[in-house]
């Protein structure tokens, strides 16, 4: 997310500069309409369903970390095994709800 949010501010600071928005997006490699939208105040689709997750990005990436963190090894936790971890994640939070399917 963080790279993207990136690739996403330097085509808009190039527009803040002078430069054209098409010629920002096409330096930049990004859609131009994507650049508009960014440019007339709109955020990322991951941004604005934020509020619709259960899991914080870092909580996220704590989730992640502990997943991968035995890879190496050739190891791997399943999948309940993962959810495991997040309703734990959940629960030391003061969540008590089931997860979903999903």
């Amino acid at each position: 997310m963080e790279s993207r949010q990136n690739s996403i501010a330097l085509p808009l600071t190039a527009i803040e500069s002078g430069v054209s928005g098409r010629r920002a997006a096409k330096t930049y490699r990004i859609s131009c309409s994507t650049l508009s939208s960014h440019w007339a105040g709109g955020v990322s689709s991951r941004s604005a369903q934020l509020h619709q997750q259960w899991l914080s990005p870092e909580q996220e990436k704590a989730l992640r970390d502990w997943i991968l963190e035995p890879e190496p090894c050739g190891y791997a936790p399943s999948h309940a095994r993962a959810r495991e971890m997040a309703t734990f994640i959940l629960k030391l939070l003061g969540d008590t709800t089931p997860l979903g399917k999903k």
